[in-house]
């Protein structure tokens, strides 16, 4: 299993608690809820060089939540 640091890890939640605020507009909090914990639960499961695409919104993501 890999580790991050402690600057990694407040980065994560902090792209976590907003990533669907920054690509959706027009839902409501427990929509933006639901698209937060979800993208957190597939990115936690990328390793360092992984890439999530979503295919909504023809983007790329990688481990940090960072748009590629």
């Amino acid at each position: 299993m890999e580790k991050t640091s402690k600057n990694e890890r407040t980065i994560l939640m902090a792209t976590y608690q907003q990533w669907s605020q920054s690509y959706f507009t027009n839902l409501t909090p427990d929509q933006h809820n639901a698209n937060n914990r979800w993208f957190k639960s597939i990115r936690d499961k990328l390793t360092d060089s992984g890439v999530l695409y979503v295919p909504i919104l023809d983007k790329e993501f990688n481990k940090l939540g960072e748009e590629l």
